[in-house]
């Protein structure tokens, strides 16, 4: 028996892609902030060595370290009161980055803060400062500072 040879031919019109001679063209596929802030160069948060104040884990009123977990894309608590120079600890246990940024401008304004990663802030000043992460901009908090 001899061997036979199949050819195929690529015929215009005939599944590439177009129908009737036109080219389809596909919308843009939505995105979310999350894809957005992957894709921008938004530095991470640099790590660098704690003050010997406090311990983290521990709202501490004396003076000591006040974490601010974000977990579920929230802040929490989403109000903290605390005295002029505690060191507010914003910790992500979220599995994407966020940030933390003053409405309005100012401090505090953190880079990317990756899952798993920190950002340390230390009010100089009583007031109120509200915050959000500019990735989830629904993402709001808000510290009360007192003087001491």
């Amino acid at each position: 028996m001899a061997a036979g040879v199949v050819a195929v031919a690529a015929l215009p019109g005939c599944g590439g892609g177009s129908r009737g001679g036109t080219t389809t063209t596909r919308a843009p596929a939505v995105r979310s902030a999350e894809h957005d802030a992957r894709d921008r160069a938004i530095p991470p948060e640099p790590q660098d060595t704690e003050p010997n104040k406090g311990s983290p884990g521990a709202n501490d009123a004396s003076g000591g370290k006040v974490d601010i977990d974000i977990r579920s894309r929230a802040f929490r608590p989403h109000v903290m009161r605390l005295g002029v120079g505690h060191i507010i600890v914003f910790t992500n246990d979220d599995d994407v980055p966020h940030t933390v940024r003053r409405l309005g401008g100012g401090l505090p304004r953190s880079g990317a803060i990756p899952p798993g990663g920190r950002f340390e802030f230390t009010p100089l000043r009583p007031g109120t400062i509200r915050f959000r992460c500019i990735i989830h901009p629904r993402m709001t908090g808000e510290l009360v500072v007192s003087p001491r």
